[in-house]
């Protein structure tokens, strides 16, 4: 299926961003004509009409976004094919923000959540194919590839660097196949297990604040979903993926006066955009002329992009521009790149092989099934006697039996075939024990209905079909690493050996990464953001030097005052709440846990969306509880009418008008009914979604809380240089009188001796 990659293009509302200086006295330089879906831009010299598929304005919310951009092609996805997305445009024009969401509310979570609640739910509603999920992060920075959820090592904080994540490395075979080694694969069987591996990703994402965006994200980053799928007891298996790319932006080092590591990081990340779009203008003229080199090796973003961008893939991409006055030139070159884009055909195919382990399992069976036949053709001794005769052939044989008992003349009993002899014995070993009086053996079981041997048949080929996948997902038939590669720190990422298990090198820490541990291990699940931020808290002395900064979350849109707000919680940990610690005192910070936690709640920055989330699940609940009992009601209903049009069958002994009126009834009832579990198991997966992103945020806020203690203990030491004094605690008691919330905090105290 050849399709040119759609265009689309996002309109960020003037202003959003606080740190792109601008006027709203200031004329407009850009016209959206939304009837031809074009966007007319006034340049230096020349006026600009760019034409996409679709232009979503400065009102557009997330859900449209996705609702257009990303959800018809999740489809195609499930079907086998490879899909992507990726954005593009200068750094603050709301990549990031599209791609992973925004810190206000849970409707503000963006396309890679938003598709795995989607893939689940669909996953959900299939019932005749089996499916397996697997999560990947990639993380490209100083043209050096990242895996954003390695395992290896242990963080000094809940923020691993680049230096401590594990490197990957792109090789391609013969077959001009890419394959990354060392990027592991996790596996998810629901969502809520999906977004933790999501989370833990973007927290160890690079985010540096520059003139442009006060948190903005200076790698390219690479979210991939694996899928796996194949029909009940079938060996025929669909692999596909799909890559959600979110670029680095571009940005002009000799009008922003970056300096020093920004300034490197975005001539790395010019670089790399500059290899893109010469292999963006290599593709488009291999429209043309297909003997044109495309230069794919020239950056390590494009190599590991090249079936996206070429190949066997639907892929659709969504310009970011800005608006302002002075980022018109860029919005311009943003247009212009997306133009080329466009003109690129891709030739997508779905992506279906056999699996090799169902596959020899079937010839093992046939294998053996010919062996047993060649015995029957030399009537050696050990054929298979045991094939069952059909009721006629049976009393066929049975009547050929007694005339041969009964006539003593008689040498030879010709029977037939090689089976039907196997039965006349067993049949004469019966006469004989009846005529002894021993005991009597059966000639054989009562032929089953072949309608009911079918579908045994198919139940015993999907159990089969279930154990091998059960003994795939336990790795009980794995083979071990070879030496030859065990030298490596990882796996060789290949999506057509994605369900193999390595070990690391030293041996001691086993690393998970394409499926669980051996069953020597319990099965193994990625790491929660909360036991991530849970270790590092505990990791983490109480009067250590405390930064000056922390993560801050993506701008919001809607109100500037916000966005300034958040954009002030970079400059110290103390305005992370606003708390006023000129009226405290620090025998109120050792002895007033549960009250300080409580202020530190309600004045906590990130407080709206913590009330948000917690307003969203108590919708959320009250839904699925009114589509339960509907579901309640409508079975209920259901079932009167069965019992109603059965007393009528038999009372009127034939079907009437009246008994048509009412099936047709039970047929509505019964759509409404399957609509109604369709939304309750959809509101499930929200309900589950809603509840991972507010544990998450919970997490986060323990850690924040920490980060703003420690700041709060500086301060009041600088401000009462008073020494503190060791405040101990009965155990049982503490543990009555803290809260959930803070156990974390106070293990940290304890152990560091306060």
């Amino acid at each position: 299926m050849s399709n040119t990659i759609k265009i689309q293009l996002r309109v960020r509302p003037p202003g959003a961003n606080p740190a792109m200086q601008f006027d709203p006295n200031e004329k407009p330089l850009y016209n959206i004509d939304y009837n031809d879906e074009v966007m007319q831009l006034v340049g230096a010299n020349q006026n600009y009409n760019f034409k996409f598929n679709h232009i979503f304005d400065a009102k557009s919310t997330q859900e449209e976004v996705y609702d257009h951009l990303v959800k018809p092609m999740m489809g195609d996805f499930l079907a086998g094919f490879n899909c992507c997305v990726f954005c593009y445009g200068q750094t603050g024009s709301g990549k990031t923000y599209t791609q992973t969401g925004g810190n206000g509310s849970y409707n503000d979570r963006g396309l890679m959540p938003r598709a795995l609640e989607q893939l689940f739910q669909q996953i959900e509603l299939s019932k005749d194919r089996n499916f397996d999920v697997y999560l990947s992060y990639a993380q490209i920075l100083n043209e050096g590839g990242f895996d954003l959820l390695s395992q290896s090592g242990q963080p000094v904080s809940g923020q691993r660097t680049h230096e401590q994540l594990a490197r990957i490395q792109l090789l391609e075979s013969e077959a001009n196949v890419i394959r990354v080694r060392n990027l592991s694969a996790f596996p998810a069987t629901s969502v809520e297990e999906a977004l933790n591996v999501l989370w833990n990703g973007d927290m160890n994402r690079l985010v540096t604040a520059t003139s442009q965006n006060q948190s903005s994200t200076r790698s390219h980053c690479i979210f991939t979903i694996n899928l796996h799928s194949r029909p009940n007891g079938s060996e025929v298996i669909r692999k596909s993926k799909f890559h959600f790319v979110d670029l680095a932006g571009s940005e002009r080092v000799s009008q922003t006066g970056s300096e020093g590591l920004i300034l490197s990081q975005a001539r790395y990340i010019n670089v790399s955009l500059f290899h893109l779009e010469t292999v963006i203008q290599a593709l488009a003229r291999a429209q043309k002329d297909p003997s044109m080199h495309v230069p794919y090796r020239n950056s390590l973003m494009t190599l590991y992009l090249k079936d996206s961008l070429g190949g066997n893939c639907k892929t659709a991409m969504l310009a970011t521009v800005a608006v302002e006055q002075k980022n018109i030139p860029e919005s311009i070159s943003t247009c212009q790149f997306a133009m080329q884009v466009g003109s690129i055909s891709n030739l997508a195919t779905i992506n279906e092989e056999i699996d090799p382990k169902l596959l020899i399992q079937k010839l093992k069976q046939e294998n053996k099934l010919l062996k047993e036949e060649l015995k029957l053709l030399k009537e050696g001794e050990g054929a298979n006697c045991q094939k069952d005769l059909s009721q006629e052939e049976e009393e066929d044989v049975k009547q050929k039996v007694r005339e041969f008992l009964a006539d003593t003349q008689k040498q030879t009993l010709d029977v037939g075939s090689w089976f039907r002899l196997q039965f006349a014995i067993r049949y004469m070993r019966q006469l004989y024990n009846e005529k002894q009086g021993g005991p009597s053996s059966p000639t054989t079981a009562q032929p089953l209905d072949e309608n009911e041997l079918t579908r045994l048949k198919k139940i015993l080929q999907q159990r089969d079909a279930e154990i091998d996948i059960l003994t795939q997902m336990v790795g009980g038939d794995q083979p071990k690493p070879q030496p030859h590669q065990a030298k490596h720190a990882g796996p060789m990422y290949d999506y057509d050996n994605i369900d193999t298990t390595y070990e690391s090198q030293n041996g001691s820490t086993r690393e998970l990464k394409f499926v669980p541990e051996s069953e020597s291990t319990p099965k193994s699940r990625p790491q929660s953001a909360s036991k991530q931020q849970q270790t590092a808290i505990l990791d983490r002395p109480v009067a250590q030097n405390v930064p000056d900064s922390v993560p801050r979350p993506p701008v919001k849109e809607k109100k500037l005052s916000e966005a300034e707000q958040y954009l002030n919680i970079l400059s110290s940990a103390g305005n992370i709440c606003k708390i006023d610690l000129s009226k405290l005192s620090l025998n109120q910070l050792k002895n007033e846990e549960q009250v300080i936690f409580a202020q530190f709640q309600s004045k906590y920055y990130n407080a709206e969306r913590l009330n948000s989330d917690k307003e969203t699940l108590q919708t959320l609940y009250k839904d699925a509880k009114l589509q339960a009992n509907s579901i309640i009601q409508l079975k209920s209903q259901a079932e009167k009418m069965k019992t109603e049009l059965l007393q009528l069958v038999q009372k009127l002994g034939s079907e009437t008008e009246e008994t048509d009126f009412i099936k047709e009834q039970l047929q509505k009832v019964n759509s409404e009914y399957q609509l109604k579990v369709r939304a309750l198991k959809e509101t499930q997966v929200q309900l589950k979604s809603v509840e991972a992103d507010l544990n998450v945020n919970k997490d986060k806020m323990k850690k924040d809380f920490i980060r703003w203690y420690q700041y709060a203990v500086q301060y009041l030491q600088n401000q009462q240089p008073a020494k503190i004094e060791t405040h101990k605690k009965g155990a049982g008691s503490i543990d009555q009188e803290i809260d959930d919330e803070i156990q974390a905090f106070y293990n940290l105290k304890k152990k560091a001796g306060m």
